[in-house]
């Protein structure tokens, strides 16, 4: 049973990860056929909605196969992969040589476009590591506060026994 379970489970991801592969390749041919637009943006959001899927199903089937870094591979392969594609989206479909080339008005537009999202990424990314360590500093804060109510209540019960004798 636990053999049969582990090749439903196997199953389940093959055809999860095979939406997603084909969730990807529509979003990339969305992108060579004309760069961004709403097929695209649809085309992004179901290959994210089936990698999403794809990562249930491999918590569901755990390591029951002994393939969890297989799996974790795999997914990770498909996350790259959707993340470079979203980056040619946001950037309207250009391809990031095509983006840096500075030959002519529109590769200098689409340069200047590029820098800018560069920017504005790594300001985002620096605000979610500054949130990172505040939550952090909160938690160890937290920590120290609940180990000194701790203490005080041991404090307070020794000299309530006290008293009492």
């Amino acid at each position: 049973r636990r053999r049969q379970a582990a090749l439903a489970l196997t199953a389940a991801m093959e055809r999860a990860l095979a939406l997603a592969d084909a969730g990807l390749d529509e979003l990339e041919q969305a992108l060579a056929r004309g760069g961004g637009g709403g097929v695209a943006q649809e085309a992004e959001q179901q290959a994210a909605a089936a990698l999403r899927g794809a990562e249930l199903e491999a918590r569901a089937a755990g390591n029951a196969d002994g393939q969890r870094a297989v799996r974790r591979a795999q997914l990770q392969e498909r996350a790259a992969r959707l993340d470079a594609l979203r980056r040619r989206l946001l950037l309207g479909g250009a391809d990031v040589a095509e983006a840096a080339a500075p030959a002519t008005d529109v590769a200098r537009a689409h340069a200047d476009r590029q820098r800018k999202l560069t920017e504005r990424l790594a300001d985002q990314e620096d605000k979610l590591a500054t949130a990172r360590r505040q939550m952090a500093e909160s938690e160890d804060v937290a920590h120290g506060v609940l180990a000194n109510l701790n203490r005080q209540k041991e404090v307070i019960a020794s000299t309530s026994r006290k008293v009492e004798q």
